[in-house]
């Protein structure tokens, strides 16, 4: 009989999907589909309609409704049935599916009160009219309804003798401030005075925190009793962040002198003080090992630290003594994932999580306790995983957006080592993050003036954060910050800016950044051969190719041999990647099947190592397998050839040992003023099918008895000698949730496959209503 874990008063679990430990994952199988392990939970991958079964016993007692955590597509239902004492039972007739995580239940028809009633079986069918789906699962459990009262009765709540720690009508000041000393402060309070513009933004974000309920954001983040469990309802990775908020309201109180903003953050900071700072699921039960990364230990730590140094004299002794308290106990918990050997040790993971062990350390003491050797700790173990992380040539395994994440936290490290030792940043930051500005600026978008990312793998294509283009432009060879900069704060409103700490940090090292506009020459190639990207600018056009090396560790997608292209104004050919890990239709964005590529349909890419995707998926894990580059080495792709044409860009890559030993599958391409010319070559020793997919932002059409394929301002159009035809799919969308759509061109199996695929694109001032005669006219 399987045990049932108690959750708490009202609710349990017996199947903890997201704990490998406590769950039996042969009690769980999927017809039509694939099941993949991630770091807190179960994937399920099929096609547009596929069963989830769990086969075990486990007895009901006084539980009297299943209750199940789990995450599908928002155009998806659900139905869910049970086999109780053999006979079956509808659950769930028909749920919905969402972007948050769901939770269903569904009452369980208990006819003899006094028998002993069990569950043996449970069968979750899914119906979309997507082609492809994945289910997230966290856990399938059981709940007591005439226990619902207490449980809510039991969350943890605000308490009023907290309110009497709070000095009232207190306006923060300058003290125990890692950032800023007093002189420094005043320096940028009495700019923001004299400036309106900065004025109105930092009130703006302070009164979007002035939203946020201290009493009721309490109960989003606390674990339900000692020994038990108690999972982040509802919002699960969506919910209401605290990291951002507390530092606005506290930086616009300081400056704009404004208690009631300096009392709002002081009351946010105390309800975190008796909150669990967990991401996810948090687990104490008997037999389970499990712990989240630890993401937001370290970001809470990091927000609170940070906004103490600008609520000085607004909170009285008892309350600074237990938030320092906190401060100190989820500082042990990110110096222990931090000690971990390995895995960490080669990723984003470990190089945040030092930046939590640092400003907890530096804060803890100046609070008067003795942390004096673990700063100098943190700041060598972050210098060695920078400089594993960063390639020579400056490039970023993980890509892009963890590129940004990371290294704006690194910022932050070497911004307040450099404080607190009394050092220049010239002394702390490491060699290898000065060569990462033509990395960066290889990755930017040539259709925004403000500095917008090319979406590419895990990158959503956001702007950059204010913060990451202040420092790289100061320290980097990254002349083109100046611009994005200049473009950013010459307007009349700042804008898009959230985070008040960029807008300060910004303010601090204006003068040392003596902004000037740079010179952009026509043409520009950024290439960086032995990290595996390329990127060729001409005037509004930008083409990216990626044959990037492997990262280590889990994060990299099957898009070797891809490409990006914009023009005209618009990304032509974009990229999706997995923007979310909580959201359904982005977790099939690492697929193959929705890169830019060319593959055998049959096999599957494999840019990373086992061994790295293994550490990955045991990441919510204590860690003890020490891990080394060398262990996690992969045949690689690799660029064979590029070189700046009088009228363009010609390249090379080299991607089929990827699919396996012996194969041979390489990418040639041209770009022209408004063509791009891709060759596909292929040979194995066995017949495979090849597949080559182009993505859009507007629907495929397919024209000339299959010959043509046209989309927005598009035209492709194919040449090969063996038979091959299109196919498409829509109802996908990338990190902005704009529709994208795909077109694959298919071939039957053979040894040998050469496909020769020429695009084009008109001019947006040609008239939109271009007839397919018009198309072949450019073509020709």
């Amino acid at each position: 009989m399987d045990q049932i874990y108690r959750l708490n008063q009202a609710e349990g679990v017996f199947y903890p999907a997201f704990d490998k430990y406590l769950c039996k994952d042969n009690q769980i199988t999927v017809d039509q589909g694939d099941i993949v392990r991630l770091w807190d939970s179960l994937t399920f991958r099929g096609g547009s309609h596929f069963t989830i079964h769990w086969s075990g016993e486990v007895e009901l007692g006084a539980y009297d409704s299943l209750l199940a955590f789990l995450s599908f597509p928002a155009e998806a239902e659900m139905k869910v049935t049970g086999i109780v004492d053999g006979c079956s039972q509808v659950l769930v007739e028909k749920a919905c599916g969402g972007e948050a995580p769901v939770e269903l239940k569904g009452r369980f028809s208990l006819k003899d009160g006094s028998r002993v009633r069990v569950l043996s079986d449970l069968y979750l069918e899914l119906d979309s009219p997507a082609a492809h789906n994945v289910v997230i699962l966290s856990w399938l459990g059981l709940s007591r309804s005439d226990k619902e009262a207490a449980l809510e009765a039991s969350v943890p709540f605000w308490k009023e003798e907290w309110d009497a720690q709070i000095v009232k009508g207190c306006v923060g000041r300058i003290e125990h401030n890692m950032v800023l000393d007093k002189e420094e402060a005043e320096a940028l309070k009495a700019s923001v005075s004299e400036d309106e513009k900065l004025q109105r933004f930092y009130r703006s974000n302070a009164e979007e925190a002035m939203k946020i309920d201290y009493k009721d954001i309490i109960r989003e983040y606390a674990p339900q009793g000692a020994g038990m469990y108690r999972f982040v309802r509802v919002k699960d990775r969506g919910r209401i962040p605290l990291e951002g908020p507390i530092l606005n309201l506290a930086i616009a109180g300081y400056l704009l002198e404004e208690a009631s903003y300096s009392e709002h953050a002081a009351r946010l900071i105390l309800s975190l003080t008796a909150m669990k700072w967990c991401e996810g699921p948090i687990c104490d039960m008997e037999g389970s090992r499990f712990h989240h990364v630890c993401f937001t230990e370290d970001h809470m730590l990091s927000e609170v630290s940070l906004a103490m140094g600008f609520l000085g004299g607004v909170l009285k002794e008892e309350a600074k003594e237990r938030i320092a308290d906190k401060v100190e106990a989820a500082w042990r918990v990110v110096w222990e994932k931090c000690s971990e050997p390995g895995y960490r040790n080669f990723m984003n993971q470990g190089m945040v999580g030092c930046r939590g062990a640092m400003l907890g350390a530096v804060y803890l003491q100046l609070c008067g306790r003795d942390y004096r050797e673990k700063i100098e700790e943190a700041y060598r173990k972050h210098t060695g995983i920078v400089n594993v992380y960063l390639t020579e040539e400056g490039h970023c395994g993980e890509g892009g957006s963890y590129f940004e994440y990371t290294f704006s936290t690194a910022i932050l490290l070497w911004h307040v080592y450099a404080a607190y030792t009394r050092k220049s940043w010239q002394e702390v930051v490491p060699e290898a993050f000065r060569r990462a500005g033509r990395y960066q600026e290889a990755l930017m978008s040539v259709n925004d003036r403000r500095g917008r990312r090319i979406s590419v793998n895990c990158d959503a294509g956001n702007e950059v954060s204010t913060l990451l283009l202040v420092f790289m432009t100061l320290v980097c060879d990254f002349p083109e910050g100046n611009n994005y900069l200049i473009a950013r704060f010459s307007g009349e409103e700042v804008g898009q800016i959230a985070n008040s700490f960029d807008m300060l940090f910004y303010q601090y090292y204006k003068e040392q950044l003596n902004l000037h506009l740079c010179y952009r020459r026509e043409k520009e190639e950024i290439s960086l051969p032995a990290s595996g990207l390329l990127t060729y600018r001409q005037g509004s056009t930008k083409l990216l190719v990626a044959a990037e090396r492997n990262p280590y560790t889990g994060h990299f997608h099957e898009d070797r041999g891809e490409i990006v292209l914009q023009a005209e104004g618009e990304t032509l050919l974009p990229d999706l990647g997995t923007v979310s890990y909580g959201n359904t239709k982005s977790l099939l964005m690492d697929k193959q099947s929705y890169h830019n590529v060319a593959c055998p349909a049959d096999l599957t890419m494999r840019p990373e190592s086992e061994v790295g995707m293994r550490a990955a998926a045991a990441a919510a894990f204590p860690i003890t397998e020490e891990l080394t580059i060398e262990d996690m080495a992969i045949p690689e792709a690799r660029i064979l050839y590029h070189d700046v044409l009088e009228d363009g860009y010609a390249f090379a890559v080299e991607t089929g040992m990827l699919f396996g030993e012996g194969i041979k599958g390489t990418r040639q391409g041209r770009l022209g003023r408004q063509s791009l010319e891709l060759t596909d070559s292929w040979q194995f020793a066995e017949p495979h099918p090849l597949q080559v997919t182009y993505l859009s932002y507007h629907p495929w059409s397919i024209r000339e008895e299959g010959r043509l394929a046209e989309s927005g301002i598009m035209t492709l159009s194919v040449q090969t000698e063996e038979e091959a035809w299109f196919e498409t799919e829509a109802g996908m969308a990338d990190g902005q949730e704009r529709a994208v759509y795909i077109l694959r061109i298919r071939t039957k199996e053979a040894v040998s496959h050469s496909i020769s695929s020429c695009l084009i694109w008109r001019r947006k001032e040609l008239s939109e209503g271009n007839t397919g005669a018009e198309n072949r006219r450019i073509l020709q």
